[in-house]
């Protein structure tokens, strides 16, 4: 369909810090490749986990794991979770937009669950844009249940995307 998120161009690179080895470098990532394999989430949750890495975490395959803890830029819809003062605070990124309120819901490969930078982002909802941040790739539960395996930290809002 039209409306998959998908990113054609290179990410606008984040101000590199003196002495910096690229580590400042900005990867941009499509959900064609987030989403691009099979995971399976259980019907009934896992409370007998042990510490360390979630067992459902051998279903990401290595070259998406080796996006954990990189900064990223990636295009897609908002979905608001939590506001303030007019912008999200808090959002769900996901690769369509018919996957919010109406069509068939997001596999759970298809969306990040991001906390903004400062003070949010301005509330976009029916257009595609570009959030860049620190992604974390891995399995989340919440009582026992599996409920994301993307997250990103200090997402910033880099302006609406025509893609």
């Amino acid at each position: 369909p039209a409306s998959l998120a998908k990113i054609t161009r290179a990410a606008k690179p984040a101000p590199a810090t003196s002495g910096s080895s690229g580590k400042d470098t900005v990867v941009s990532v499509e959900f064609t490749k987030l989403a691009g394999y099979e995971y399976l989430v259980p019907d009934t949750p896992s409370t007998n986990q042990a510490a360390g890495p979630d067992i459902a975490d051998k279903q990401i395959p290595a070259e998406v794991k080796a996006l954990d803890r990189k900064k990223v830029s990636v295009i897609g819809y908002l979905m608001p979770l939590k506001e303030e003062e007019g912008k999200s605070t808090e959002f769900l990124l996901m690769r369509t937009q018919s996957s919010c309120c109406f069509g068939i819901a997001p596999t759970i490969t298809e969306l990040i669950t991001v906390k903004a930078a400062g003070k949010g982002v301005p509330t976009v909802m029916d257009d595609l844009i570009e959030i860049q941040g620190t992604l974390k790739v891995g399995t989340v539960r919440e009582d026992g249940y599996i409920v994301g395996v993307y997250r990103m930290e200090e997402g910033k809002y880099m302006g609406r995307s025509d893609r």
